[in-house]
């Protein structure tokens, strides 16, 4: 994401929004909580790009109203992706709460929105990672431990990249001009948590902590994930920033 931080750093908004960079492979990816990752497949899609909330269609109004279209944002790029995925005519397409896509159990996409504040140059820069004509389940074959899918293996061909980005970044649009409320609720139609059991990490799924719990997922509001610990009985707000989520065996 670094050419894509330069771009929103060195341009004015008018001319940052909407500025994309794709490459064949990325060798600094960055994850959640500064994970990192890389991406040497050239099949896929690796891609960054400007969001300008004063320069969106319906951007925010006030400061006070920018921390609401950012969450809007951050549910409306995994939908997105989602959405391009069944365009494409895959099915049993998920989003898991708070950015990954998901094709019948398996982790096709993944997103992340680092979102810059500076006087005259404040904007997102979003990352988006699609599995898109790699044989993943060949490299799983070989011996790869992570539970991935490509687009590909769900439709057993290939299908055009630039296409799929395309829809992605139109979807995106269409779901940015709509309410908060709307966008949750079509996120939550989609999220595979919702309803089901889920073990809450603190560290991460790899490491055990003392604080980590068994939780069942209630609906994703506009603070975050609302879920019941199902050993209090307690319901609690997670927050992306703060802990991981993943489904229960």
């Amino acid at each position: 994401m670094i050419d894509a931080k330069n771009i929103l750093a060195e341009k004015p908004p008018s001319e940052a929004h909407g500025s994309i960079v794709i490459a064949d492979r990325q060798t600094q990816a960055k994850g959640r909580k500064g994970r990192k990752w890389v991406a040497s497949s050239i099949d896929n899609i690796y891609a960054s790009f400007i969001w300008v909330p004063s320069q969106a269609t319906i951007p925010p109004k006030t400061p006070q109203q920018l921390p609401t279209h950012l969450i809007k944002l951050n549910l409306a790029v995994p939908l997105a992706i989602a959405r391009a995925c069944s365009a494409e005519g895959v099915s049993y397409v998920g989003v898991k709460w708070p950015n990954d896509v998901w094709i019948n159990g398996y982790k096709v996409a993944g997103a992340l929105i680092d979102y810059i504040g500076r006087q005259g140059h404040s904007g997102a820069v979003v990352g988006v990672g699609i599995n898109t004509n790699e044989n993943v389940k060949d490299v799983l074959a070989l011996g790869g431990k992570n539970k991935a899918i490509s687009i590909r293996d769900a439709l057993g061909y290939p299908v055009e990249r630039e296409r799929v980005l395309a829809v992605v970044l139109a979807e995106l649009e269409a779901l940015m001009k709509l309410p908060l409320n709307v966008v949750i609720n079509e996120f939550t139609k989609l999220d595979v948590l919702v309803g089901n059991v889920v073990t809450v990490h603190h560290v991460s799924k790899e490491v055990k902590d003392s604080r980590d719990f068994q939780a069942r997922v209630l609906h994703i509001s506009q603070d975050g994930l609302v879920v019941t610990n199902l050993k209090t009985g307690d319901e609690v707000t997670l927050s992306s920033e703060e802990v991981s989520i993943s489904l229960s065996e």
